[in-house]
């Protein structure tokens, strides 16, 4: 999917819950996910994306990540909000939601900071410098991903 697009998606839905803001996010196919992995679904035959939401509360822009408190949605709802936007947005992911050709995307919150540690993360585990840091969007490695899922709220 067009990242711009799910941007606006993710931007759109985070700002129907009052007081809630996004800080950053990040996606991955669910093929990505290893069947070893607590977060493979046996009984899903679908794909689906898997989106990782670094959320703050309106106010709290998060300088401090100590003082960050990590804001909590009830998840259907966030997942509902999230599919309505982005099938709304992208008549390819309507046409394969519809057609039973992938499952809705599942949501993680993540605890604030969790972007911030990932960079952290990233450089001291690769030959990435600081200035060639940037934010991946789309998560392409299994160890990025099983970071993020240790990172949930």
């Amino acid at each position: 999917m067009n990242q711009v697009v799910l941007k606006a998606g993710l931007q759109s839905a985070v700002g129907q819950w009052n007081d809630v803001g996004l800080v950053e996010y990040a996606v991955a196919e669910s093929t990505l996910i290893p069947k070893s992995s607590p977060a493979f679904e046996e009984t899903e035959d679908m794909p689906y994306y898997v989106i990782f939401l670094e959320l703050h509360q309106a106010g709290n822009t998060g300088e401090n990540k100590e003082t960050k408190e990590p804001v909590e949605l009830a998840s259907n709802e966030i997942m509902s909000s999230i599919d309505a936007e982005l099938r709304g947005r992208n008549s390819d992911y309507e046409r394969l939601r519809r057609e039973g050709a992938i499952s809705h995307p599942r949501v993680h919150i993540l605890k604030p900071g969790t972007f911030e540690d990932l960079k952290q993360y990233v450089l001291n585990t690769t030959n990435t410098t600081a200035n060639q840091y940037k934010v991946p969007q789309r998560l392409r490695t299994v160890d990025t991903l099983n970071f993020m899922f240790d990172h949930e709220v």
